[in-house]
């Protein structure tokens, strides 16, 4: 895993590539030691392993690069997963509770049950609810297939982040490009 994501960052990212990468992630790109761009990619990603946030690394690759897809690389995508529950969410959203099960109950947010109560993922929730999709959701809306859908969001076609290791897609943005298109 740690010598795939260290190919790809030499590979695919050139000097200022990974300057911009330190840079979104609050790391000095000059303190990190070594000399060479594969020294410095090297030492950024033992900095983020030591510190047990790979899959920030990772997910900030993806966001900057959505050419670049690391989905296949396994680590704990619950590392930096906030939960929170059905009524953190309420007060969060606004929404009601019926309304949180729902969007649970149909995969709409990444959610998980424990015993009798839904926990949330907070920045996904919170993606959701200011208009933020997930490929189930934005393939339902459009009628194009899960994996056209991520490769939209993969290709930079429509607005599309990854949060918590899960494709969100802007519902606007992919509105104005499915429309034209008759896919709504």
């Amino acid at each position: 895993m740690l010598a795939r994501l260290r190919r790809t960052l030499v590979e695919r990212l050139d000097e200022g590539d990974l300057r911009d990468l330190c840079f979104d992630l609050d790391v000095n790109y000059n303190d990190l030691p070594g000399e060479t761009r594969a020294d410095k990619a090297r030492e950024l990603i033992t900095y983020f392993r030591q510190r047990n946030r790979l899959p920030k690394l990772i997910r900030t690759i993806e966001e900057i690069r959505p050419d670049i897809d690391l989905s296949d690389i396994p680590f704990d995508t619950d590392a930096d997963t906030i939960w929170i529950t059905t009524g953190e969410g309420i007060d969060l959203t606004g929404y009601g509770s019926r309304f949180l099960r729902r969007l649970a109950n149909e995969g709409r947010v990444r959610s998980q049950k424990e015993g009798r109560r839904w926990l949330f993922d907070q920045e996904v929730l919170l993606a959701y609810r200011h208009g933020w999709i997930g490929t189930e959701e934005a393939s339902d809306l459009t009628d194009y297939t899960v994996e056209h859908i991520r490769w939209l969001a993969r290709e930079g076609v429509v607005e599309a982040r990854k949060v918590s290791g899960v494709w969100l897609l802007h519902e606007d943005s992919l509105l104005a490009y499915a429309r034209p298109r008759g896919r709504t």
